[in-house]
């Protein structure tokens, strides 16, 4: 998001970002690359809004789904890669 966003904006953008946890949120952060003109690919997208993941899972304790949290593990690396392909 940050490299997207004009050198002007960069800094009250981060401050949006990087300030609750809405940013967390597949669909905040898909709607703040959209404005950016960048689209994540169909299936990345799918992917992302699967999850119903949260920063308050910290503060639970026990097991999660071992194939739940295997298959976020890997749209998250999914993701980064994806990522990594679209920086200079």
């Amino acid at each position: 998001i940050l490299e997207k966003t004009p050198d002007s904006g960069r800094t009250s953008k981060l401050a949006v970002i990087s300030s609750g946890a809405k940013m967390h949120s597949p669909v905040v952060l898909l709607g703040e690359l959209h404005d950016l003109g960048v689209i994540l690919p169909t299936l990345l997208r799918k992917r992302m809004k699967k999850f119903r993941w949260s920063t308050d899972l910290r503060y639970d304790s026990g097991k999660m789904d071992f194939g739940e949290t295997t298959a976020f593990l890997n749209t998250a690396q999914a993701i980064y890669d994806w990522v990594e392909e679209q920086l200079p």
